[in-house]
């Protein structure tokens, strides 16, 4: 019995039946499938496929769902972008609020209750990380460099 495991994730060119059979066939146990790319639709036609072809085939087959974390998203600018130097305090709020190269507004009213001091927060896919600082204020400080958005 081998002891390792053939996962691979199934995109837009591996996700048509005729694929999906051939990588089963070939040795794929699990199937990872990207939520943050795709629609529901989409992803429930897969998962049918893949279990009906394996049910046909007779071979166990998992399917890993890979959840996107919560996104945070960054309300307007004012001139529509901001500058945003490093080591300055740069204030993200819940409050609606103009963006500047002070504060932010951002999406989540929860968002600071889950913040804790020294915690990264990233925001563009991970193109901007800001640092929480321990002021109860909820400040985030910038520590990439200058940065333009």
């Amino acid at each position: 019995m081998r002891k390792t495991k053939i996962v691979a994730t199934v995109g837009p060119s591996s996700d048509s039946e005729g694929v999906l059979r051939q990588l089963i066939g070939g040795g794929v146990d699990v199937f990872r499938l990207n939520m943050s790319h795709g629609d529901h639709a989409s992803h429930r036609r897969v998962v049918r496929s893949i279990r009906k072809i394996a049910e046909e085939l007779d071979l166990p087959t998992a399917i890993l769902v890979d959840l996107q974390g919560p996104k945070l998203r960054l309300g307007t600018f004012e001139g529509g972008r901001a500058e945003l130097a490093a080591g300055k305090r740069f204030t993200l709020t819940t409050r609606k609020a103009q963006g500047n190269r002070d504060t932010a507004a951002v999406n989540a009213p929860s968002f600071p209750r889950f913040v804790r001091a020294r915690d990264s927060i990233l925001l563009d896919d991970g193109l901007l990380v800001l640092e929480e600082m321990s002021d109860p204020r909820r400040d985030t400080k910038n520590d990439e460099g200058p940065l333009r958005r």
